[in-house]
This record gives C-alpha cells, structure tokens and sequence, in this order.
C-alpha cells in the first residue's frame, strides 16, 4: 500500500510503501507516465538494493488505483491522507504489523462501498488498531462486551460491519479523542492536517 510518493531529482520518486511482512519500506522508483504512484493504491512490487545502507529501489509490476477523487467525497480523501500520513510519520522502518496492514488493506480494498459516515467511524478504529500495533494498549472491551467477536483481531469487527458501525459510529469524537490525546503527548506531537479536518467533519 503506498503511503507516500515525493519527487527525488529529475528521474525518481522516493516511494513508501506499508507492506505485510516488512512493514514500512521507503526506496526509489523511476519516475513513469504508466504508474502513478498514488497514495493508498495497492501495489505489487519487486525491492532490490546493491549496496547496503543505501536506499533501494522499486520495480513496480502493478499498480491498483483506489484513490478516492472520482468519488467526490471530503471524507473518504481526508481519511485516505490521514491514515497515509500518520502512518508514514509513526511506524519504525521494516518491522511488520501484520493486523495493522490487514486492517488497512480491508479498507483499501473496499474504500468505494463505505459511505461517508462509515468511513469516519472506520477511520476512529483505525487509530486504535495503529496505537495497540505500536505498543500503546488501548482496551475496547466494554464496546463489545456482550459480543462473541474477538477484539484481538480488528478484521473480526469488520466483517461483521452492522454491529461495528453501530457500536463505534455513535462514539466517533469521544474515541478520536481517547487516541488524539496519545497521538498529540507521545507521537512527537506530529501536526497532521489531514486529522484535524477529519475531526471537522464529525
């Protein structure tokens, strides 16, 4: 999943990538008019470095456009750049969250069916998910209480998005708000834009 594209020079892009079994990886790619490298798109791509402790590069072999422009829609684009961003600035280089990529490629993967107050309230849990993966132990069990679904695994919530969108669509500011609080006094007090506007639409 592409968190990130920048310009480096008149060739390349510095592209990075959240992937599932080496979690983030940054290198370069040859600038194309056949890939955009957009972010939050779903990619398949080959790493290849000759010399260590220099930046490799990428071979793009797919890419899955799943941007949200031509969809219109405030929410679902500050959602997308804010999970891109925050992920880009928090997550340490190559080491894997497997639960936390899974989560986020269920949402790449099915971005278009969600609507504009669902893809809020999947954004709140997003945080969650990003926080516990990161070490920050955040307990939700008095949201599920009376469920048989296993917090442990965010996709379980996911597939059963009737309960989860009631549960959590009616508390959408006050867990924003939980998570801000951790974000804002332990994250380096990152100044994500993109969050902020996302908070402005609820």
């Amino acid at each position: 999943i592409i968190l990130s594209s920048k310009v480096y020079g008149e060739k390349y892009k510095i592209v990075g990538i959240f992937t599932k079994h080496h979690g983030k990886v940054s290198a370069l790619a040859s600038t194309s008019k056949k890939h955009s490298f957009s972010t939050f798109s779903s990619v398949d791509i080959d790493y290849s470095s000759r010399i260590t402790n220099t930046p490799g590069f990428w071979r793009l072999k797919k890419e899955e456009q799943t941007w949200v422009l031509s969809m219109n829609s405030e929410n679902h684009m500050l959602v997308c750049q804010s999970m891109c961003f925050i992920l880009e600035k928090v997550l340490p280089p190559e080491v894997p969250h497997e639960n936390l990529f899974a989560f986020t490629e269920y949402i790449v993967r099915n971005l278009m069916k969600f609507s504009k107050t669902e893809i809020l309230a999947l954004y709140a849990y997003f945080e969650f998910v990003l926080l516990n993966s990161i070490g920050f132990g955040i307990d939700l069990s008095h949201y599920f209480e009376n469920s048989t679904i296993k917090t442990s695994n965010p996709l379980s919530l996911l597939k059963t998005e009737q309960f989860f969108l009631a549960k959590i669509g009616k508390d959408i500011k006050y867990l924003l708000e939980i998570t801000g609080s951790i974000i804002e006094n332990n994250l380096l007090q990152i100044n994500n834009h993109f969050r902020s506007c996302v908070i402005n639409l609820i």
